[in-house]
C-alpha cells in the first residue's frame, strides 16, 4: 500500500521513483534467530539435524555487500524506475 501511495504521489512530479524489494539478505550483525544464522550455528557446532520447514520454499540469499552494491547501481541508474527485485 505504501508503494502504491508513493507512486500516485510522485506520478505528476519530476521525480524518478524507484522501489527496491530486497530478499533474504545476510551478513555481519545478522539476527541470531534468522534462518541463515541458525544454519551457520548448525554447521559450526556440527549438529546432526537442522529443524526447518518441509523445504518447498525457494529463497535466494545475497550477502549484504552485494545488496548494497545493487542498491547503489539502482540509485545511480537514471533510466531505471519502478520496482526492482534485489
Amino acid at each position: 500500500m505504501l508503494r502504491v501511495a508513493l507512486e500516485k504521489h510522485f506520478r505528476n512530479k519530476n521525480v524518478d521513483f524507484q522501489w527496491a524489494r530486497i530478499f533474504y539478505m545476510y551478513g555481519k550483525g545478522q539476527a541470531p534467530n534468522s534462518l541463515y544464522s541458525q544454519i551457520q550455528d548448525t554447521i559450526a557446532n556440527s549438529k546432526a539435524e537442522f529443524n526447518m520447514s518441509n523445504g518447498d520454499q525457494i529463497r535466494d540469499f545475497l550477502p549484504v555487500s552485494l545488496v548494497a552494491a545493487k542498491l547503489k547501481d539502482l540509485v545511480l541508474d537514471k533510466n531505471k524506475t519502478g520496482i526492482s527485485h534485489i
